[in-house]
């Protein structure tokens, strides 16, 4: 009866089922330490995405916010170009309202007031206050000749004739 039959089960050693075991174990450990390192190389890449990412993201809206600031810097760049045009044209037209004014208080020629500076005009309006109105009577023709001796001029329209000469030239 030493017989086996193929229905008995076989014998192994124990020592056998050890080797086998503690194979198997370091097969294991092996396994798991390569799974943590790539799970860890995953998630280092992962994490290194994920900055990328926000990074892009910083940066698409930094160039949103330039976008807009150089479409406001435009804008005001044209809102300055057409104050200064106005400027020059307030300036023009106040120079010239400043010449009218002159011409109309003072009684004096045209010609004296034209071609002036704003400084030059103001120069002018403070002589023409300290020696009043230039009468039409006095033969001043405001050219500088007066056809009149200046023994029968009066100081009054003396210092009026040299202004008027002064500032014509």
């Amino acid at each position: 009866m030493n017989e086996t039959t193929s229905d008995s089960p076989k014998l192994v050693p124990e020592s056998d089922l050890l080797a086998v075991k503690k194979g198997s174990e370091e097969k294991i450990s092996k396994l798991t330490a390569d799974i943590a390192e790539a799970s860890r190389k995953s998630d280092e890449h992962y994490q290194n995405l994920l900055n990328e990412r926000a990074s892009a993201e910083a940066v698409k809206l930094e160039l949103e916010q330039l976008k807009a600031t150089s479409k406001d810097v435009a804008e005001i760049q044209a809102k300055l170009d057409a104050l200064r045009n106005q400027s020059v044209q307030d300036s023009t037209r106040s120079l010239e309202l400043h010449r009218q004014l002159l011409v109309l208080k003072y009684s004096i020629g045209k010609e004296l007031v034209d071609g002036k500076t704003q400084q030059q005009l103001d120069s002018l309006e403070e002589a023409l206050k300290i020696i009043g109105p230039v009468k039409k009577s006095s033969g001043i023709d405001h050219g500088g000749n007066t056809g009149v001796t200046s023994g029968s001029l009066s100081s009054r329209e003396k210092i009026a004739a040299g202004l008027a000469q002064k500032f014509k030239k």
